[in-house]
């Protein structure tokens, strides 16, 4: 794969993930407003809570995702840097 090709690859999924963060981070606002919700009405919130904590356990492995796309994007440009100074 071409350097040029390897940034295409690298740019998409950092779309891609980053996408991802942006419907996680709603998912996880919408399960705490749930959760408030079912705790001022008296609902016993423990699975929710559960859930929630996956969910946020999800966002960070999706943010340690997104933070190895942007230093793989960084490494290409760090190379394509050391390839035209030597031009």
């Amino acid at each position: 794969m071409s350097a040029d090709q390897a940034r295409v690859q690298a740019e998409a999924h950092l779309s891609l993930a980053e996408k991802h963060l942006i419907e996680g981070q709603q998912r996880v606002d919408d399960q705490r407003l749930r959760i408030e919700e079912a705790r001022r009405n008296g609902v016993n919130i423990e699975s929710a809570e559960k859930y929630l904590a996956t969910l946020e356990e999800i966002m960070t492995t999706w943010r340690e995702h997104r933070n190895l796309i942007v230093a793989r994007l960084a490494a290409l440009d760090a190379a394509e840097a050391e390839r035209l100074s030597r031009l």
